[in-house]
C-alpha cells in the first residue's frame, strides 16, 4: 500500500519516540542559563604565542547532522601576543564541531528511576579523541595576520579540549524507566536513550532531538538520525511514536474487535513489525443478506483470502481480500482498501481529543468465479451484488473501528478502549488526550521548560504531536 499524501514523512528511523525541539529554543535556555564559559587564556611558552579573551553566549547552528552539532563561540576583547610582543586584537565567531553524550546525574542509588543529562561531551572515549574540532573562525572587522589567525585557531581549538567540561549546559534531562501515571502507559516510558541533530533547511534553523527506545528494547543497527521534518510546521517541538509502537501495541490487540468472531492470534505482525496481516488461514466473519421476498435472512460466511493494516504516511490503511461461497461451486470475492486520518480535536469543554475520519474514498474491486458446470442466474447474480455491497461494508467499519480504537487507546489507554465501542465514540468526539501526552513527554524535560502544550496530532508514517515548550 503507498500513501496518498503529499506531505513529508516524519519517520522514527526504528527508534520508538522521538522528542524535537528548534534550535533557537535550545539557545535561548543557554543563553538564560548562562551556562557558558566567559572567557579564555592559552599561552604556548615554546613558540611564544598566546591568547586571551572573552566569550558572549554558545549557541547551536545549522551545519552539524547525526550526532556532530556545531557550536557558534563568539569572542571578543580577544588579544593575540607573538613572538617579540607583537599583539593583535580581534572579535569573531569560532564555528566548532562537537558530540553531545547522556551521562548519569547523581541521585540516591535506592530509586529505581535513573535521570540521564544530555550534555557537551567533555571527556574523550579513547586517548587521542579530539573532543572539539573549529571548522571556521569568522571575523569581525579588522582581520589577523596569517599567522596571528593560525595561532589563535590552534590555541583557542586547544583550550576547548581542555576545557570543554566549563560548557556544562543541560540541553535536556530523561528520566530512564520512568513509572507512568497508568499502566496503560507504561510501553512509552524511555528505557534506552541518545540524541541526534537534524538541519531543518534553512540558513539559520535546525532541530535538536532526543531518541529513545522503550520497554528495554535494543537499538542495535539504529543510526543515530533524525527527521528534518520531525517538527510540524508552525509548532516550537515535535514528539513522535514509532509506527511499529503504535501498530503492535494499540492497533494488534483490537484486531478481534475490526472483524468479530475472529481471535486475536488469528492475526500477527509482519516480519519488518510495521504491518498487521494473517497469522490463520481460517479467519471468517459472517454476513446476512435480506430477501426482497420477505424471507428470512440467509447467513453467509466471508473468508478473509488476505489482510495487511498499517500506517503509511498520513493514513491508517486496511485492505483485504475476501471469498464468499454464494452457492456450491460460485464464489464471490471483494478487494477493499478503506484509509483512515486522525487529527486533534478542540472540545467544547476545553479539552482536547483525537479525531479520525476518511482521508479518502475506499477502493472496492468485485468480481466472481464459477465451476463450468454451474450457471449464474439472475437470481444469483442479485444475491452476490447484494452479498459483496455488505462484505465491502463490513470492512470498512472494520477500518473505522481499528481508527477509534487507535485514538481511544492513545486518548486512554488500551485497558479504557477495550471498554468502548464505536458506537460510544464519534469521529470527533474521543476522552481527553492530556493524560497520554502527560506521559508520553514527562520523562523528558528541555532546559527551561516544564510541559509541552499540544498544538497539533496526525498520522505521518509515525503519530506526529507537534506544541510548545511551556
Amino acid at each position: 500500500m503507498t500513501s496518498h499524501t503529499t506531505a513529508q514523512i516524519a519517520e522514527t528511523d526504528g527508534w520508538d519516540t522521538v522528542f524535537a525541539v528548534h534550535i533557537s529554543d535550545v539557545n535561548a535556555a543557554i543563553a538564560g542559563a548562562q551556562s557558558y564559559p566567559t572567557s579564555f587564556q592559552l599561552s604556548d611558552d615554546a613558540d611564544g604565542y598566546a591568547i586571551s579573551g572573552s566569550f558572549d553566549a554558545w549557541k547551536i547552528v545549522p551545519g552539524g547532522s547525526g550526532d556532530l552539532v556545531l557550536l557558534a563561540i563568539p569572542f571578543f576583547n580577544c588579544s593575540i601576543i607573538e613572538p617579540g610582543q607583537k599583539h593583535e586584537h580581534v572579535k569573531g565567531t569560532a564555528n566548532v564541531m562537537v558530540r553531545l553524550n547522556f551521562i548519569d546525574e547523581e541521585l540516591d542509588i535506592s530509586l529505581s528511576a535513573k535521570n540521564k543529562l544530555l550534555q557537551t561531551k567533555s571527556k574523550p572515549s579513547e586517548p587521542g579523541e579530539k573532543l572539539a574540532s573549529i571548522s571556521t573562525v569568522v571575523y569581525e572587522g579588522k582581520q589577523p595576520t596569517f599567522v596571528g589567525g593560525a595561532a589563535l585557531r590552534g590555541l583557542l581549538e586547544k583550550w576547548l579540549n581542555e576545557n570543554l567540561e566549563d560548557f556544562d549546559h543541560v540541553f535536556a534531562t530523561v528520566n530512564i524507566n520512568r513509572t507512568a501515571s497508568s499502566g496503560d502507559f507504561q510501553w512509552m516510558q524511555p528505557t534506552l536513550v541518545t540524541y541526534a541533530y537534524s538541519d531543518l533547511g534553512t540558513k539559520n534553523d535546525g532541530a535538536l532531538g532526543v531518541l529513545c527506545m522503550t520497554e528495554g528494547r535494543s537499538r542495535t543497527g539504529l543510526a543515530q538520525q533524525l527527521s528534518s521534518v520531525t517538527i510540524p510546521s508552525g509548532e516550537r517541538a515535535g514528539f513522535l511514536v514509532s509506527k511499529n509502537r503504535l501498530i503492535s501495541k494499540l492497533l494488534l490487540p483490537h484486531m478481534p474487535k475490526v472483524f468479530p468472531g475472529s481471535k486475536q492470534s488469528d492475526y500477527r505482525l509482519s516480519e519488518t513489525g510495521d504491518s498487521i496481516v494473517m497469522a490463520s488461514q481460517d479467519v471468517t466473519f459472517t454476513v446476512k443478506s435480506s430477501p426482497k421476498d420477505g424471507s428470512s435472512p440467509k447467513a453467509y460466511s466471508a473468508k478473509i483470502l488476505d489482510l495487511q493494516m498499517t500506517v503509511e504516511g498520513a493514513e491508517l490503511q486496511l485492505s483485504v481480500t475476501t471469498e464468499t461461497e454464494i452457492s456450491p461451486g460460485i464464489h464471490a470475492y471483494c478487494q477493499t482498501q478503506s484509509f483512515m486520518g486522525i487529527r486533534l480535536v478542540n472540545k467544547s469543554d476545553g479539552t482536547q481529543t483525537l479525531g479520525y475520519y476518511d482521508s479518502r474514498p475506499s477502493v472496492k474491486n468485485k468480481w466472481t468465479k464459477q465451476d463450468p458446470a454451474f450457471k449464474i442466474t439472475e437470481e444469483i447474480l442479485t444475491v452476490v451484488a447484494i452479498l459483496l455491497a455488505l462484505v465491502a461494508v463490513v470492512v470498512t467499519d472494520g477500518a473505522a473501528i481499528a481508527a477509534a480504537s487507535l485514538v481511544i487507546s492513545l486518548a486512554a489507554g488500551l485497558t479504557a478502549a477495550t471498554a468502548y465501542t464505536i458506537e460510544q465514540t464519534g469521529k470527533d468526539d474521543g476522552p481527553s488526550i492530556g493524560e497520554m501526552v502527560l506521559n508520553c513527554t514527562a520523562a523528558i524535560k528541555w532546559a527551561n521548560s516544564k510541559t509541552f502544550k499540544l498544538g497539533d496530532a496526525q498520522l505521518s508514517g509515525s503519530l506526529q504531536l507537534g506544541g510548545k515548550l511551556t
